[in-house]
């Protein structure tokens, strides 16, 4: 039975991130991925995803602030670019803005704070009606892109990524734990069970309600256009966009 400092199990974008700081401090890390590195099964692929600091809760800005130095490492380790900044906007709902714009405050970070008339000027492909909260160090992440860019790190710092292969059981020990795959066993004294969907039979957490979010890609009828990423809050669950260049 092979034995590691640590397991990961998934080689998603937590995954995979989780591998690349771990080989970072030296650990030997094994990544068992069940499917193909790169899927589509799972939740971190496609072409982008929102990065913003601007959150309601205070911790969720600290964390976005102690993470953004870990991207451009990741950016000059990989040699590609995974973060484009291009400002990002908060409408809508006055008190999810006005909490929003508090947490920037308290963190110090910039903003701006626009009347729908300014909002319209500085980005003419979208409509405002209340107050915008504008942060210009948001922007999109490269979800495809990070996630290759996590897995070369990682195994360039000597994580091993094995993909296609499944694991059936974590069996803690007083020590670490066992980890099963369909075709062998391997040891680690910490386990980081990425999973995403199937971390719930793995775990012990079922039943985990697992839905299918769907999303809309609109060409824009100026191409020319420049884009932020966009969350507008209302009654419902929030609407939020972005551009996916390429897309």
């Amino acid at each position: 039975m092979s034995s590691y400092d640590a397991i990961v199990v998934g080689a998603g974008v937590m995954g995979s991130a989780s591998a690349w700081r771990l080989a970072a401090r030296g650990r030997s890390v094994l990544v068992l991925e069940q499917f193909e590195r790169g899927h589509t099964y799972g939740s971190s692929h496609g072409g982008s995803r929102i990065f913003r600091y601007a959150y309601p809760d205070a911790e969720y800005v600290a964390l976005a602030l102690r993470a953004r130095p870990f991207w451009t490492e990741l950016e000059s380790e990989a040699e590609t670019t995974v973060i484009d900044v291009t400002g990002g906007v908060d409408h809508g709902d006055p008190s999810a803005v006005g909490a929003i714009a508090g947490a920037l405050d308290a963190a110090r970070l910039p903003l701006e704070r626009w009347s729908p008339a300014e909002a319209g000027e500085r980005f003419p492909g979208l409509r405002f009606d209340r107050e915008v909260c504008y942060q210009p160090d948001a922007g999109r992440c490269r979800a495809d892109v990070a996630v290759d860019a996590f897995a070369r790190c990682a195994v360039a710092r000597g994580a091993e990524l094995r993909d296609r292969e499944r694991v059936v059981a974590i069996e803690p020990t007083v020590d670490g734990a066992r980890v099963r795959t369909e075709t062998a066993e391997y040891f680690a004294g910490l386990v980081v069970v990425a999973a995403g969907a199937w971390v719930g039979g793995l775990v012990g957490l079922s039943p985990i309600r697992v839905t299918r979010e769907q999303y809309v890609q609109l060409l824009p009828r100026e191409p020319s256009l420049e884009w932020p990423s966009f969350i507008h809050y209302r009654d419902a669950l929030p609407a939020y966009g972005l551009e996916t260049p390429g897309a």
